[in-house]
């Protein structure tokens, strides 16, 4: 309502990611997606803040479907700018260079078991998961071996898209999640 907060990565030395003020908000990610947030909010003066609890999200949501398109749309422009500001795919460009870079991404989001690349074939993009997870598995031979499990700020693909060869590996969402591609 008033005041100020700053919002840190602690990962990072409590990196400042941005500042939000006056009718702002935040925490909406961690209601969205279920998932724990990795960055931490403190407020820079005394503030006046409103709470939504994640049972008053539901009941929005339930009495007012048209509210999700927004709540995503929104959450998408937020999880991209904590994006560019911690991962180290972004890191060695500047500020205007990483936001008109981020905007060429697109905003997908893979249901539980979603195949997003196939082992032999080329990889349609480069992706970096925003939340959720996905695993990769190799297939030889008629066995499976996994890999890796990617959780937020996992990167794959860039193998098969900057070398133009097929992908070595098959990577799926083991669970509902929010990715760029």
């Amino acid at each position: 309502v008033n005041g100020s907060v700053v919002v840190v990565d602690e990962a990072a030395s409590n990196k400042e990611l941005y500042r939000l003020r006056e009718n702002e908000f935040f925490g909406e990610a961690a209601l969205l997606s279920n998932e724990l947030r990795p960055a931490t909010v403190r407020a820079l003066e005394e503030c006046d803040l409103m709470a939504f609890d994640r049972e008053s999200m539901r009941a929005c949501i339930a009495g007012n479907p048209s509210v999700v398109p927004i709540l995503l749309r929104f959450l998408r422009g937020r999880m991209i700018e904590h994006l560019v500001h911690t991962s180290r795919l972004f890191t060695t460009f500047e500020t205007a260079d990483r936001r008109a870079l981020s905007r060429r991404f697109e905003f997908i989001e893979p249901t539980e078991g979603a195949p997003l690349i196939q082992q032999g074939a080329l990889s349609p993009g480069l992706f970096v998961l925003l939340s959720g997870a996905a695993d990769v598995i190799f297939r030889d031979k008629g066995n499976e071996y996994w890999l890796a499990t990617l959780e937020r700020g996992g990167v794959f693909g860039e193998m098969s898209l900057l070398n133009r060869v097929p992908a070595m590996a098959s990577v799926s969402s083991v669970t509902p999640s929010f990715a760029l591609m």
